[in-house]
């Protein structure tokens, strides 16, 4: 008698062809998963749900299908932190280039003080930035400033004594 890929016959609790398709399938799920959210939760359940997948295709007792579970999540366990955490996700820490703010290297240069319609803001780079500053410094606009550091998007600026 043949069994045919996803027959109705071939029972989705054998280790045929079509339910290691489905363990690989849920396997690459989980990954992507794991790369978009960083969640170690999404991870465990679906390691817990692959283990309890694969023991419940042994023809044996409960007591033994859940020892096996329990065996099976552990080495899976092992083979996702070790070949995902360890190896893979480095990796690709490495290719992928970080993304970072244009404002990230602003601490320490020299803007200008802008006062556009009451508001402050600080001209660097070819962009203008909310400010922070200390009140009492007396700023005009078109004043050179120093931006000391850049704290939730706004910059912290300090009057220019180099001028």
């Amino acid at each position: 008698m043949e069994i045919l890929l996803f027959s109705p016959v071939a029972s989705i609790f054998t280790l045929s062809l079509g339910g290691l398709i489905v363990i690989a399938a849920v396997i690459l799920t989980i990954l992507a998963l794991d790369v978009f959210f960083h969640a170690d939760y999404i991870s465990q359940l679906g390691i817990i749900g692959v283990s309890i997948y694969i023991a419940l295709s042994f023809d044996i007792s409960l007591e033994w299908k859940i020892l096996w579970t329990l065996v099976i999540w552990l080495i899976t366990s092992f083979i996702f932190y070790f070949g995902w955490r360890v190896l893979a996700k480095p990796l690709c820490d490495i290719i992928t280039p970080k993304i970072k703010s244009c404002a990230d290297g602003c601490a320490g240069e020299v803007g200008t003080f802008r006062l556009i319609s009451g508001k402050p803001l600080c001209y660097w780079n070819g962009d203008l930035w909310p400010v922070v500053f200390d009140k009492s410094l007396e700023l005009n606009d078109g004043d050179e400033v120093f931006i000391s550091s850049i704290v939730s998007g706004k910059m912290q600026i300090k009057k220019n004594n180099k001028q």
